[in-house]
């Protein structure tokens, strides 16, 4: 079993991005242009956290989300 909690290393990239002014400054992802995005579930109604990436494309911002790699398909 792994030690790797999924959570715990949100909340750390969460707490490094805030006490830096959005930046990531730790963690692999260091320097990459992530956000924190709330939304809403549609059938719970519970708030969900995502950190996508961005990038600029003139005054426009776009965001990319993934499942990080996953080998599966989530519809």
């Amino acid at each position: 079993m792994s030690d790797w909690d999924p959570a715990a290393f949100e909340n750390a990239l969460i707490d490094d991005m805030r006490a830096h002014g959005g930046a990531v400054t730790t963690w692999p992802l260091s320097g990459d242009p992530l956000l924190i995005m709330i939304s809403t579930g549609a059938k719970t109604g519970e708030p969900r956290r995502a950190l996508p990436t961005f990038s600029r494309d003139g005054t426009d911002y776009i965001v990319a989300g993934s499942a990080g790699g996953s080998p599966t398909e989530l519809a």
